[in-house]
């Protein structure tokens, strides 16, 4: 299929006219991505809403829709996963993405900005997931698509945060991917505006290396009783380490 697919085990992914490719965050975040199914938050007892934000390829959607819909055609109950991008070529593309896989029925884009999107849909998701723009003040690329993709220009920490928590019941989840310095300063607003980490998880490049890359992190509204953090390593000197290959396993051919 060439390099304009990607191929997972149960889907497969046209990345061709996208704003940013299939990466290593993504498929990370979308496999580690807490669902508390069944637990005591009970958060899927009336269905299951997920909205992707920044979608892309339609990526993140896809890995949640693969883990989510198991559950919820067991427990009977509807499931419905938004992704939304103000590229309106990815949105093409991830809706063509959506449309060729087996949840097609529960997938949709919308090609609307966060903070259009936020007027017309409050308090409805149970997680809101996110791959953000991060880079602020660095080189920008030659490319506008690719520039809008990967610098926070057109949607801050800030407008992310506040969209997010009018977007998520209150016992939604927050969940989002960061280089470990954008992260504190992602972490801080999020504080102000009451929104609390209630798990992390460090990411490093390699075993053994003295920081970590990025962080995943699940946010709540108010402060949690406790706090998981975990830590994960992509590679060892013998390649992929056996805790990389087990978190994505369902999904890398």
């Amino acid at each position: 299929m060439g390099n304009s697919y990607f191929r997972f085990k149960q889907f497969t992914v046209n990345q061709e006219d996208v704003s940013m490719k299939v990466n290593t965050d993504g498929v990370l975040l979308g496999a580690w991505c807490p669902l508390n199914f069944g637990g005591n938050s009970r958060r899927f007892e009336e269905g299951a809403k997920i909205l992707d934000i920044g979608t892309g390829t339609g990526v993140i959607a896809l890995i949640l829709a693969q883990r989510v819909f198991p559950m919820c055609t067991k427990a009977s109950i509807e499931l419905k996963i938004t992704g939304i991008d103000i590229d309106e070529a990815s949105c093409m593309t991830a809706s063509g993405n959506f449309a060729g896989s087996r949840w097609a029925s529960v997938l949709e884009c919308k090609h609307v900005a966060v903070q259009e999107y936020v007027a017309d849909h409050t308090m409805a998701f149970d997680i809101v997931i996110s791959n953000p723009p991060y880079f602020s003040n660095s080189l920008k690329s030659v490319g506008k698509r690719r520039t809008d993709a990967r610098h926070n220009d057109s949607l801050s920490y800030k407008d992310l945060i506040e969209c997010s928590i009018r977007l998520l019941k209150d016992s939604g989840s927050f969940v989002v991917i960061l280089p470990v310095d954008e992260f504190s300063v992602f972490e801080k607003i999020a504080n102000e505006r009451f929104l609390f980490v209630r798990r992390t998880c460090a990411v490093y490049a390699k075993d053994g290396a003295a920081e970590p890359k990025r962080i995943m992190a699940e946010l709540v509204k108010g402060l949690p009783k406790t706090i998981e953090r975990e830590s994960l390593a992509i590679q060892n000197n013998d390649g992929l380490t056996q805790e990389y290959k087990a978190i994505t396993k369902d999904f890398y051919l």
